[in-house]
């Protein structure tokens, strides 16, 4: 059973991060390591970005999916690098939304938290498909990847599935932006397990992700790698974000989304 903001704890058999976890000899032997908590959230209250576009114009886009891992879910890396929860103040999703309707105001937007802990960029696919139907979004947010180069999964092989992904919202004429994967750090948990974290694939992914997005229509990178290289943004596990890590994150979203979406322009 899924882990959901406003429960205390979950148990890591019934929702793990496979990113956090150490690499296993298959692709089918993902080995669950870690505890999610979730944080409440009912009375937090969702801080809009720090950077907007100054000054801010309207926008043709109102209505997002956000698609992703445990980072697009909201986690983040506490005191012990065996246990994660939701942050209090959301993810980037949270924080994207808050800030559009803050800075683009009368208009009103949505930003649909899609985040899976846990997920395999590789294995995506179907669950993609199903939410551009069920959600029906004007444009898709999309960063993942971490946990399939963790686990061993080539770059080549995950960047083609994020464009699969890609493909099959930009036929039906959604737009996606597109993100690079920021800089993870290997770590050594408290009971002594190492975890790399995917940390030496990390440039490798994102130069296979640049190249494929390059000239294509209705799809546009946003290049997280040398946007958030201070490693205060990056939690003890190496992993997932401190508060700052996903305020900075949600800014960069939406300065790109503020670029690619403007009323006067059109999407190329």
């Amino acid at each position: 059973m899924p882990c959901r903001r406003g429960s205390w704890l979950c148990v890591a058999g019934a929702l793990f991060l496979s990113a956090c976890s150490q690499s296993p000899t298959s692709p089918s032997a993902v080995a669950p390591s870690v505890v999610i908590g979730a944080a409440p959230q009912a009375t937090a209250a969702v801080p809009p970005p720090r950077l907007s576009a100054v000054p801010p114009r309207a926008l043709g886009v109102t209505r997002y999916v956000a698609f992703g891992d445990s980072i697009t879910w909201g986690a983040m890396s506490a005191w012990n690098a065996s246990f994660i929860f939701a942050a209090a103040n959301g993810g980037y999703p949270e924080r994207l939304q808050a800030g559009l309707t803050s800075y683009h105001a009368p208009q009103q937007f949505v930003v649909f938290n899609e985040g899976q802990p846990g997920e395999l960029a590789v294995n995506a696919l179907p669950r993609f498909r199903s939410l551009l139907t069920s959600r029906r979004p004007e444009a898709v947010l999309l960063l993942e990847g971490i946990n399939d180069i963790s686990n061993d999964f080539a770059p080549t092989r995950v960047a083609t599935a994020l464009f699969q992904m890609v493909d099959a919202a930009t036929t039906l004429g959604i737009p996606v932006v597109i993100a690079t994967m920021y800089q993870t750090y290997s770590a050594v948990d408290p009971d002594g397990h190492y975890r790399p974290n995917g940390a030496s694939v990390v440039p490798a992914l994102n130069a296979e992700i640049r190249r494929l997005a390059q000239g294509r229509l209705n799809v546009q990178l946003l290049d997280l790698e040398p946007l958030m290289r201070d490693r205060s943004l990056i939690g003890a596990d190496g992993i997932h974000l401190t508060d700052a890590g996903h305020e900075t994150l949600a800014s960069a979203f939406m300065l790109r989304v503020e670029t690619a979406f403007p009323v006067r322009g059109s999407f190329q």
